[in-house]
């Protein structure tokens, strides 16, 4: 039987792009879709304006308006509200592929102790790179995220595993997610095709960060599982020397001749080094 999929949609100034979003979202092959924008109190008045036009077009789309919380707690207060047995989480100018719900929730009913699926990436917007993702085996994950956030999750496990952090709302949220679900034992599954449909943009929260932040919430993911890295330090560290920088591994994405690296990841220190 096919349990429900309930696509979960924080929404904030994201007026240009969500029509394309929910198309993509609309052309998916899975039969049972409940589609949920949560708008976490936009103040661009073009995106609400947007949003009243989505109301009235698209009959099968709840909308739920509220203060802004950060997309980590807009996140868990969507996956609160969903009805479906699954929630699948995309942001408001991402898109997917026709045939990913309908794949990752094959997986998820035939394996019990899997607990969310996601894709290989492919970025459009101002990049047309790839991202491969793995599945979320330790000590790998703990080194390097490559899951994007667009996955179908098992709301159950979701919920039952305290979701996103708002702690993080900065950045990585969804990241140290994956890493507490494998943590309590849940699996996280890749399916090797490009599902996944990342917008790049210079105005993204992403592409806004520096490397000091994301170094402090690097920090704070590994305070947040001392454990976890104590087990798998000695991996982490040999995996790291033997195959250089994390964001380099199997990375489609990286051209390690434009980022003048050697074959250990590192920046040489001389251009001219071979």
């Amino acid at each position: 039987m096919k349990a429900r999929v309930s696509v979960c949609i924080p929404f904030y100034n994201c007026g240009h792009y969500i029509t394309e979003t929910l198309n993509s979202v609309f052309a998916s092959t899975y039969p049972d879709l409940e589609v949920i924008i949560f708008n976490d109190g936009s103040t661009d008045k073009k995106s609400l304006e947007t949003l009243l036009v989505i109301e009235q077009t698209y009959s099968n789309l709840k909308i739920i308006h509220s203060e802004n919380l950060g997309v980590a707690a807009a996140r868990n207060k969507i996956a609160e509200i969903a009805s479906g047995e699954y929630i699948a989480f995309l942001d408001a100018d991402d898109q997917v592929f026709p045939t990913f719900y309908a794949q990752a929730v094959k997986v998820l009913q035939q394996y019990k102790n899997v607990g969310f699926v996601a894709s290989w990436i492919k970025e459009f917007g101002d990049s047309e790179k790839v991202w491969v993702a793995w599945n979320t085996e330790f000590p790998y994950l703990l080194a390097h995220n490559t899951l994007g956030v667009c996955t179908v999750i098992r709301k159950a496990a979701y919920l039952a595993t305290g979701g996103m952090k708002s702690l993080l709302a900065e950045n990585l949220e969804d990241y140290e997610c994956w890493i507490n679900m494998s943590e309590k034992g849940w699996l996280g599954v890749v399916i090797p095709e490009l599902h996944y449909f990342y917008r790049i943009r210079s105005d993204s929260r992403l592409q806004k960060s520096n490397r000091e932040q994301l170094l402090y919430l690097y920090e704070l993911i590994a305070a947040l599982h001392p454990e976890l890295y104590q087990d798998y330090g000695a991996e982490i560290y040999h995996l790291l020397n033997q195959n250089g920088a994390s964001w380099l591994w199997d990375n489609l994405s990286q051209n390690t001749v434009e980022l003048n690296v050697n074959s250990t990841g590192m920046v040489k220190d001389n251009p001219l080094e071979s």
